[in-house]
């Protein structure tokens, strides 16, 4: 018969298996850290090993060689090329109050003005900026139509500052005073004037196509103006078309010119560029082109073989109708290079 434990020697085994228990469970938990932290440890010794070998890569790789260049050239401008300048769409007496285009612009007589005068001596800074480049030896402007607004709409007839012979008259000079400062100041061998008449210069209610310059008080002007220079054996060549289509041979290349209102845009995403595609393949089943120049859009764009030339008048409630793109009133300057073709097209800004 076994021995009966006294309360004494069962609490002392209770207490030592209590032991065993608590030291299990340390053991057990020691393990579990010990193994979490040599999981850590050989982490860090894998990172520490790719750093090391990044080390090396990056200690081996050798200073690269400057390859040779050329020393940049100072005023050592190369190729031939023809300056170009497009006014377009100048609307000199029309009004543009700030009220009707959520104050984006204002246009009246006397901003008109401003913009004409600041616009000339840009022309031969940006003439003098593309000569660091290219021997620029000759001028053409193109003048595209649009010049004035003319009475051909009931609200112009209500808005206009001048009516239209003294419209006519302001622009007549301005022309004359812009052509014979470039001349003075741009030092080239030939200065050429190309004039398509647009559809606001017209005194009929319609556009008319084979006698459309006989009813256009803007092709008079530029008759009258291509007479004058004449008259006075001027240097200055004065190309005046009877024709929608101005045709001029710039370094070699083709250049059509025209206002714009020879093709309809309806307001489409692919913009300008879908009516273009149509038109241009069309005109040249008759006389082939290199380049389009136009206005008429209110808009500057661009593609490979075209230029939408911006604006004088600047945004107006016109635009605003057509969901044209707000832009800054201004003109454009080309470069046509002899061997590259048209190489520079920007807006001359004259705010």
């Amino acid at each position: 018969m076994a021995k009966k434990k006294t309360l004494v020697e069962q609490a002392k085994e209770n207490a030592a298996e209590a032991e065993k228990v608590q030291a299990a469970s340390s053991l057990s938990k020691t393990q579990a850290e010990l193994a979490a932290v040599r999981k850590a440890y050989k982490e860090a010794l894998g990172q520490i090993a790719s750093l090391e070998q990044q080390v090396q890569i990056a200690s081996g790789w050798s200073v690269p060689k400057r390859l040779k260049t050329t020393k940049p050239k100072r005023n050592a401008p190369e190729g031939e090329a023809a300056f170009g300048i497009v006014l377009t769409d100048w609307h000199a007496e029309e009004v543009v109050d700030p009220a009707t285009v959520n104050g984006i612009n204002e246009h009246n007589l006397e901003v008109h003005r401003g913009r004409v005068s600041r616009l000339w001596p840009k022309c031969i800074q940006l003439l003098n900026a593309n000569r660091t480049m290219s021997e620029i030896d000759e001028i053409v402007v193109w003048v595209l139509g649009d010049m004035f607004s003319n009475h051909l709409h009931p609200e112009l007839i209500e808005g206009n500052e001048l009516g239209p012979m003294e419209a006519v008259d302001l622009v007549r000079s301005e022309l004359v005073t812009g052509i014979d400062y470039l001349h003075e100041h741009a030092d080239v061998e030939r200065l050429r004037v190309v004039c398509c008449w647009g559809n606001h210069g017209r005194i009929t209610d319609k556009v008319r196509h084979s006698t459309g310059y006989t009813h256009s008080l803007e092709w008079l002007m530029y008759h009258h103006l291509a007479e004058l220079y004449t008259r006075y054996d001027s240097p200055i060549e004065w190309h005046v078309e009877k024709g929608m289509l101005a045709y001029a041979d710039v370094k070699g290349w083709t250049v059509r010119a025209h206002h714009g209102h020879g093709f309809r845009y309806l307001g489409g995403v692919g913009g300008l560029t879908i009516p273009l595609k149509k038109a241009i393949p069309q005109w040249n089943t008759t006389r082939r082109a290199d380049y389009d120049l136009f206005g008429h859009w209110h808009t500057f764009d661009r593609g490979w073989t075209w230029v939408s030339c911006p604006c004088l008048i600047g945004y107006s409630a016109y635009a605003l109708s057509l969901k044209a793109e707000k832009q800054p009133p201004a003109q454009a300057a080309l470069v046509f290079d002899r061997e590259r073709g048209l190489v520079y097209a920007e807006p001359i800004f004259v705010d």
